[in-house]
């Protein structure tokens, strides 16, 4: 049964992570007593970054040579960029009773949630078949104070992100926000400014199947502050 397991563990995650990437979500930034909001701030929006699912086996509950049904222990890593009302830095106009400017402040957070998943496993001439799986979950995930591992701010100055999506052969999307991984730049002075070339260049390996991947490339800024186009490519190991 474990051999079972270990063979079908990629591709049970990644249909595990594409359930979770259908939910509906709700993240709470505040902390809430019986007497009200204490602590936090209230999210206009958000944006799923990431979901990094890992399993293994809780129970074995029938296995026949024709079918395997089992529970999984699962545990999803979830990683979430929010936006918010930044009061502290937005001007207030005391005559006219209005904000002259609102800021926006971003924050990324960093969850975990931990359920049980129900497999069913078909058997077909000693290897897994058909899959069938049920993550036992509420209707709508809620992210709040209680599964946020970690949150930091997020700079959003000029070219502070640039978000690339990729897909593995596994089934696990995989997002990478490249200017953290930039070598270098070089600048042009063009009619409306400088264009600012940033040369990125990252490896990794997809935490779901083990496939290495190589990003390379640069993102082009054009003019000041703005994204004009990109030319990176990926370049995935021919494993599996």
């Amino acid at each position: 049964m474990i051999k079972y397991f270990k063979d079908a563990q990629a591709e049970l995650n990644s249909c595990i992570e594409n359930v979770l990437w259908s939910k509906p979500v709700t993240v709470d930034g505040q902390i809430r007593t019986k007497h009200g909001v204490c602590e936090g701030v209230e999210y206009d929006d958000f944006e799923i970054l990431n979901i990094i699912v890992r399993s293994d086996i809780h129970s074995i509950d029938y296995h026949d040579g024709k079918a395997l049904f089992m529970s999984l222990n699962v545990k999803a890593e979830i990683e979430v960029a929010c936006s918010y009302f930044d009061e502290k830095n937005s001007a207030w106009d005391a005559e006219e009773q209005d904000y002259l400017y609102k800021a926006c402040g971003h924050i990324i957070e960093k969850h975990e949630i931990a359920f049980l998943a129900k497999v069913v496993c078909e058997i077909e001439n000693e290897r897994i078949g058909r899959k069938t799986i049920k993550p036992l979950l509420q209707r709508r995930l809620v992210l709040d104070r209680a599964t946020l591992k970690d949150r930091f701010p997020l700079d959003l100055s000029a070219m502070s992100k640039f978000y690339e999506h990729l897909a593995c052969k596994c089934g696990h999307y995989i997002t990478v926000n490249l200017i953290d991984y930039e070598e270098d730049k070089t600048v042009t002075e063009r009619g409306m400014g400088a264009e600012t070339a940033h040369h990125v260049a990252y490896e990794d390996f997809c935490p779901n199947c083990g496939r290495k991947f190589k990003i390379s490339g640069a993102i082009y800024e054009y003019p000041s502050g703005c994204f004009n186009y990109k030319d990176i490519n990926t370049e995935w190991d021919a494993k599996n």
